[in-house]
């Protein structure tokens, strides 16, 4: 949910997740598209949302409603950010970036299934400490780090990022990279808004190749 005040300020909330109090600025454009620039975290994210209503109303009485946005991360603090939820605070570092451009329609309980999409996304000069991060996180760390996490407290990184597409339900890359001291890693996979996840990848360390 996103509220807006007189004041320019706002409050931006998904599942728990909340960002109070956050300076913003936001208007329409001529075509009818929300815009959206606020700072987040250390960083600025910047977007637009655009939500069509003149779908007429089904048997439900309940517009489809197709909607498109677009959002882009740039210099967010990661640390700042995953200390917003308890289970990721103190998992990561590093500044992130991100595109993302979506579309999709509310119609039905499976509306998520409707997404479709593309991004990109790059946490820069950062770091993982622990392994509890979250379910899918965990298990794209875990093989792009050949199992470190579970044994070794902090993983430091020059680079973290890869390709996303969005479709039948799933968020898809065909290659997520993590650069680190000694160590070269590659994965591919997805996972789905229902929880499950598809994951495997390819690691170099200290001139060895393992495949997890």
């Amino acid at each position: 949910t996103l509220e807006f005040r007189p004041d320019g300020t706002g409050l931006l909330s998904h599942r728990g997740l909340g960002l109070k109090d956050a300076a913003m600025k936001y208007g329409f454009t001529d075509d009818g598209r929300l815009r959206i620039e606020m700072e987040l975290y250390g960083g600025m994210m910047s977007g637009s949302l655009e939500v069509d209503r003149s779908p007429a109303p089904k048997e439900s009485g309940r517009a489809p409603a197709p909607f498109a946005f677009r959002m882009n991360l740039k210099d967010v603090d990661v640390a700042r950010l995953a200390a917003a939820t308890p289970r990721m605070k103190g998992k990561m570092e590093g500044k992130l970036e991100a595109q993302l451009e979506a579309r999709g329609t509310t119609e039905g309980k499976d509306w998520e299934r409707t997404i479709t999409g593309s991004g990109n996304f790059a946490i820069r000069q950062g770091r993982f400490s622990g392994f509890s991060m979250g379910q899918q996180l965990s298990k794209i760390v875990t093989i792009l780090t050949l199992g470190q996490q579970r044994f070794s407290s902090d993983t430091p990184f020059s680079y973290f990022g890869g390709d996303l597409e969005i479709a039948d339900g799933r968020v898809a890359s065909k290659k997520i990279e993590l650069q680190s001291p000694n160590l070269n890693s590659a994965a591919a996979g997805s996972f789905g808004f229902d929880g499950t996840i598809q994951y495997q990848g390819e690691a170099t360390l200290s001139g060895l190749s393992a495949e997890a």
